[in-house]
């Protein structure tokens, strides 16, 4: 099995591949045996050795008749770009364990006679981008795909290639499908207990009304997973709650969700915006609209700098990075402007310095004065290795006036020029 380190949503989705330009493979000469523009002699790398894309017999003719399927509402040409993506040139490829009667029934793979064990199954996943996502006023035009295969092999006793083959595919155009479908994967492929980071504190309050607290936050895990991120959950009632507050004060969890709401739960917040690591603290307070897993699938792919579109969140065609808060109140000297966070209650402002890749600092109202919190990179998360000698560690609220304007001069005081446009 693979390590995961570079098949975490984010990644994904900025390794989106064009479907005009494997449109434009199609037909190209000297091409595998199933066209689409793959490769002649198309392999995957795996941590057990390379898997050759079948090439002749029964698995060739199981792959043809496939791909042979239209993909979602594409025209034909579309459709096989699609597929050439999807097998030739996948995002990731990830080498799943050992099949199992068990695992190969849920699957719905009816594989005969064939010997269980000697069947090997990779999971290829790819991110397609349209022909024209935007346009001239930067508004999404055409969505993003997303395709997930999972290819089985049986070896050929006789050769190096298959005997035969089974592909199963599922597409999404959404994040939130998308990532329903990665986390099955995931779990098998053993990436839930990776020692990732950012972590994520979830604190659920036992009275909420969304469910079991401890399944939701195991099933959290597979979430986490895929969005590249590791979870930790509490069970908040009045007998665990100092517990939870001392964990959170202990432990660096670089976001916070809660998911209940009361005294208890906004100590839970309090304590978690004065620790040196906090950078998001959102909260579910209920789940009117959405299951909790749902509500918590969308806060973690935002932690991600995913859009629910399989878009990454700075926004490149923009130029523009968007600070990831909801603002509530402004404040500005005339040189730099003050947004306060809706979640967190700290105070955003850019940082024009850049350095060790900072883009915003944080600040903490104390009393009748804005104190340095942090400086923060375009996803929101702190900023260790930081020169020193920086400016603007306190800032008296005499010297700041109110925006005249939120809801009109938010638009442009919150986003910022990407530091690589």
């Amino acid at each position: 099995m693979t390590s995961g380190a570079d098949h975490h949503l984010r990644r994904l989705v900025e390794k989106a591949a064009s479907l005009d330009e494997a449109v434009s493979r199609l037909g190209k000469r000297n091409s595998h045996e199933l066209g689409l523009g793959i490769t002649k002699k198309r392999e995957y790398s795996t941590p057990t050795g390379k898997v050759k894309l079948p090439t002749y017999g029964p698995a060739l003719s199981a792959l043809s008749e496939a791909v042979c399927q239209p993909v979602q509402a594409f025209d034909e040409k579309n459709s096989q770009g699609c597929w050439g993506i999807l097998l030739g040139a996948p995002g990731a490829v990830i080498q799943m364990p050992q099949l199992t009667s068990d695992e190969l029934a849920r699957q719905g793979l009816d594989v005969g006679a064939t010997d269980i064990s000697k069947l090997r199954q990779l999971a290829l996943i790819a991110v397609i981008r349209p022909s024209r996502e935007w346009d001239d006023s930067q508004a999404l035009t055409q969505e993003r795909l997303g395709g997930i295969g999972l290819l089985t092999l049986a070896p050929d006793d006789h050769g190096p290639g298959a005997r035969m083959a089974w592909l199963r595919t599922r597409w999404a155009n959404t994040t939130r499908e998308f990532v329903s479908f990665l986390e099955p994967i995931y779990a098998r492929a053993g990436y839930l207990d990776r020692p990732v980071k950012p972590r994520v504190a979830v604190v659920i309050d036992q009275n909420f009304a969304g469910g079991d607290p401890r399944t939701t936050i195991n099933s959290l895990r597979a979430t986490a997973a895929v969005c590249g991120l590791r979870v930790e959950g509490f069970v908040r009632d009045a007998s665990t709650h100092q517990n939870v507050l001392n964990s959170l004060t202990k432990e660096p969890h670089g976001h916070l969700i809660t998911l209940g709401s009361g005294a208890g739960m906004d100590a839970v917040q309090a304590t978690f915006r004065k620790t040196p690591a906090g950078a998001v603290a959102g909260r579910i307070s209920d789940v009117s609209e959405n299951s909790p897993l749902e509500s918590l699938r969308e806060r973690f792919t935002k932690i991600a700098g995913v859009s629910a579109a399989l878009q990454p969140v700075l926004e490149p065609p923009h130029g523009f990075l968007t600070m990831p808060i909801t603002p509530v109140d402004c404040l500005h000297d005339g040189a730099f402007v003050y947004v306060r966070s809706s979640e967190t209650d700290l105070w955003w402002t850019k940082d024009l310095d850049r350095h060790g890749g900072a883009v915003f600092k944080t600040y903490t109202k104390i009393n009748n004065r804005l104190e340095f919190q942090a400086d923060r990179d375009a996803q929101g998360d702190i900023v260790t290795k930081k020169r020193k000698g920086d400016t603007r560690r306190v800032i008296p609220l005499h010297t700041l006036n109110p925006c005249n304007r939120l809801a009109t001069n938010t638009e442009s005081h919150v986003r910022v020029p990407h530091p690589d446009a």
